[in-house]
């Protein structure tokens, strides 16, 4: 006779019931009923999909097409960065991305992936107020009851009090409107916390808050800044850049912005996108602005040129076919390879592009102007 004493004091004869119905398990019986493990399993947590894992390597394989959360721009569950210059219009770009998708309306004539969208405002709320109301207005949409949610201050992602608020709220608007498609931060310096963006332990220690509160199944986008002395680089640590999935320069020339791809992780880089202010009237004077698509610049007619400066500058639009500029060292090089100058002449050539205003030079790197 199986005899157990399980409220005894002793802790070597103590006797669980689970161990109860393991022994009963061994022996044959289950009365129709599942083993102890799962019961126990059952009332255990869900997996957490934050929490480190081991799978087995056959399950990743995939022969399915990229899955897109704006087709063409950035994938699905990607972490993106789009970051430029002041008065780029950045914010409008990250702020028409977001509504599109939680609308379901084409970006620019790009499909997305609707769904729920955060977006963590750092500064700026009543400016925003009136963006939306521009967006609405131009599009004729009243973005009553699509799932599109705002926050009333920044967060503080290396302070992780701050961080694990960020989560309960997002986990909320899951729990009521389905799986949070976007977050949205709004900028990376507003919602850093107290650190140095300089500092590889710093933007590391932000990068695995993002990855640990927000998650890697909802696409990340955060808004950032040019670097002080290169304004074609992010602020801060490279470590950013090399955490990205997708990172888009926005820059602005002649009152147009233009949307460039400086980094796409696993598929192709999309071709620069160019779009202009519309002023929306909001009514009683007050008024915003929407982006608009249009077509890039054309460039005016270039003064008299040599043939040699001719196929230097053909040299040019070929290395900055992806971000707008190029190292002047790099060109240089390039020119001399393919002999259209000797190392002597390459220099007074590009001081008369310069003078001529064909070439912009600064910091050691130069784009067409």
């Amino acid at each position: 006779e199986l005899k157990y004493n399980s409220f005894t004091s002793d802790k070597h004869e103590r006797v669980t019931i689970s161990t109860v119905f393991k022994m009963a398990n061994d022996a044959g019986w289950n009365n129709g009923l599942p083993d102890a493990g799962a019961i126990f399993a059952a009332s255990a947590p869900a997996t957490n999909d934050n929490k480190f894992q081991l799978v087995p390597a056959h399950t990743l394989k995939t022969n399915k097409a990229l899955e897109w959360q704006i087709e063409g721009i950035m994938e699905l569950c990607a972490f993106c960065l789009m970051f430029g210059d002041s008065g780029t219009m950045k914010s409008f770009l990250a702020l028409d991305m977001a509504l599109c998708i939680a609308t379901g309306i084409p970006f620019h004539g790009r499909k997305v992936n609707r769904g729920p969208v955060v977006i963590v405002i750092g500064e700026g709320l009543h400016g925003y107020g009136r963006r939306i109301a521009a967006w609405e207005k131009f599009h004729g949409i009243d973005l009553t009851g699509h799932p599109v949610f705002v926050s009333t201050m920044a967060a503080q992602f290396l302070d992780d009090r701050s961080a694990a608020e960020v989560e309960t709220a997002i986990n909320s608007v899951s729990a009521k409107h389905g799986r949070v498609a976007l977050v949205v931060l709004d900028t990376l310096n507003r919602n850093f916390g107290a650190g140095d963006e300089n500092s590889t332990l710093d933007m590391t220690r932000f990068i695995a808050a993002i990855d640990q509160r927000i998650g890697n199944r909802v696409t990340r986008l955060v808004v950032h800044h040019t670097g002080h002395g290169n304004k074609e680089r992010a602020r801060g640590a490279y470590a950013l850049k090399a955490a990205l999935d997708c990172e888009i320069q926005v820059m602005k020339n002649d009152e147009k912005i233009s949307m460039l791809n400086s980094k796409q992780k696993d598929a192709p880089e999309f071709s620069p996108i160019t779009f202009e202010p519309k002023v929306i009237e909001l009514g009683n004077t007050i008024t915003s602005l929407v982006l608009t698509k249009c077509n890039p610049s054309i460039n005016r007619s270039l003064p008299k040129l040599s043939m040699q400066q001719i196929e230097a500058l053909a040299l040019l639009t070929l290395m900055n076919r992806k971000i707008g500029l190029s190292c002047l060292s790099e060109w240089k090089h390039l020119c001399v390879d393919e002999k259209v100058y000797g190392n002597s002449a390459f220099y007074n050539a590009i001081k008369t592009l310069e003078e001529k205003k064909v070439i912009v030079i600064s910091d050691g790197y130069v784009r067409e102007s």
